[in-house]
């Protein structure tokens, strides 16, 4: 078995949350100090280090695609970070107990979260389709959009129509 030359044991706090991207490119960890950092797994050297959790770093999972990598924790909160930049994308709040668990689901848009109260949370993609937007809005409006609104506030040549009223 190869093994991956990690900095020294003094230079890292106790890590408890470990994942690997698809490729297998990249190792997560995330530890006692909340810190996560993105490994090359081919040099063991650092890629980037994720800042910004309170407290300990109890579950780590990278999205099917690889573009994000949640992670959670002691504080209750999932946080979701972008792989290629290392910037905070979100933050959703869970239960008071810590969270300890993660997994996405096979279509990334669905990521699970377990809590050590044995409670199971669910967050689904944030980020509606242009059709969602259009039923979102027409449930707020109780009508349908004119032509005139669909051509001022829905870019692209595509307007769909509504779907719920």
């Amino acid at each position: 078995a190869d093994v991956l030359p990690l900095p020294s044991s003094a230079d890292l706090p106790q890590l408890r949350a470990f994942a690997f991207s698809r490729d297998g490119a990249t190792m997560a960890t995330g530890g006692e100090d909340g810190t996560v950092r993105l490994w090359d797994t081919a040099t063991g050297h650092t890629i980037a280090t994720l800042t910004g959790r309170t407290g300990r770093v109890d579950a780590i999972a990278y999205s099917p695609d690889g573009h994000t990598l949640a992670t959670c924790g002691q504080d209750g909160t999932v946080r979701l970070w972008d792989t290629a930049s290392g910037e905070l994308r979100a933050t959703a709040t869970g239960p008071t107990a810590p969270l300890t668990s993660l997994v996405y689901s096979p279509d990334g848009h669905t990521l699970a979260a377990g809590g050590a109260d044995h409670s199971l949370w669910l967050w689904t993609d944030t980020t509606p389709t242009p059709a969602q937007e259009i039923d979102r809005i027409c449930q707020t409006l109780h009508r349908d959009l004119t032509a005139a609104e669909r051509r001022t506030y829905l870019p692209g040549d595509t307007h769909p129509a509504c779907t719920v009223h």
